[in-house]
């Protein structure tokens, strides 16, 4: 009996150790703090930023230069005279000294004068009717009127002879210092010959002028500059 006790104790025994040894190689499950220190996810490569069209540099806008007369004359005065008392007054004067022109459009463009001296005066000082620049008696002003009715003063060939206020019409007169020694203006009253404007853009005109009347003549060629009242 002694015996069998001692064999059930030692199978006991051996039984114990064998499952002991078992559970050993269990491994042990993860704790929850092992579970939440999970390696993180590798991060997905950023996209490359999406290359953006450079606006393209606006053209500086070029100003385009004045664009040239035509072929024009130099101003000269061929002729100048006149019956007038005034004018023998005056005179003498010297034609070749009359290179000074200017001009002058108003009533919307459809009044050209061009004004011709011996003396370097302004344009609104030529343009004056009412207070005259001239102080001497040998300064002088040669005035050409175009005008084309109700419309703009063009290029192109005008004839005295064809009225007052009549499409491609012109007429002529003289300031000089006169009798009054204030200025006086004498009018051609001129119904022959032509006058002709052979260019005229970009505040520019040119011309030739043969006109001839009961009071006076004149004759010679102009290149002015032409401004806009």
């Amino acid at each position: 009996m002694q015996k069998l006790l001692a064999l059930t104790a030692v199978l006991l025994v051996a039984s114990l150790l064998l499952g002991c040894g078992k559970a050993q190689d269990k491994p042990a499950p993860a704790t929850a703090e092992q579970q939440e220190q999970k390696p993180a996810p590798k991060p997905e490569p950023a996209e490359e930023p999406a290359e953006t069209a450079e606006a393209p540099e606006e053209e500086a806008a070029s100003e385009e230069p004045a664009e040239p007369l035509g072929e024009c004359p130099d101003t000269k005065v061929e002729a100048l005279d006149s019956s007038s008392d005034s004018y023998k007054a005056s005179g003498p004067f010297d034609l070749a000294a009359m290179t000074v022109a200017k001009a002058q459009s108003s009533k919307e463009g459809a009044r050209v004068k061009v004004f011709i001296s011996n003396k370097d005066f302004t344009v609104t000082q030529m343009a004056n009717t009412f207070v005259s620049p001239i102080k001497n008696k040998d300064e002088a002003i040669l005035v050409i009127s175009f005008s084309n009715g109700k419309d703009k003063v063009v290029i192109g060939e005008y004839d005295p002879a064809n009225g007052y206020g009549k499409p491609f019409w012109v007429s002529a007169e003289v300031r000089v210092l006169g009798t009054t020694g204030k200025g006086t203006d004498i009018s051609f009253g001129a119904k022959e010959g032509k006058a002709v404007i052979l260019d005229m853009k970009d505040g520019k005109i040119c011309g030739t002028f043969d006109l001839t009347g009961s009071l006076g003549s004149a004759k010679g060629t102009f290149t002015a500059d032409l401004e806009v009242k």
